[in-house]
């Protein structure tokens, strides 16, 4: 995958977590669990030994790109 800043290629990885991995609009205080009501989205794929999702890394300007599923 081609880096959408640098156009340089991006390396193809895991984001890893021993926790869920979400995205939220605003930063939570305290750990809480996604809270899709709120528009939370969960990007986590849930694992025995800990949660992931594929992501890529450009190395030169320091973006990650990540999918996620529904």
């Amino acid at each position: 995958m081609k880096c959408p800043c640098c156009k340089k290629e991006m390396e193809k990885g895991l984001m890893q977590s021993s926790r869920d991995l979400f995205w939220a609009a605003q930063p939570k205080q305290y750990w809480m669990p996604a809270q899709e009501e709120n528009g939370d989205v969960d990007v986590s794929i849930l694992r025995l030994t800990g949660s992931g999702a594929q992501a890529y890394l450009c190395r030169n300007c320091k973006q990650l790109v990540m999918g996620y599923t529904e």
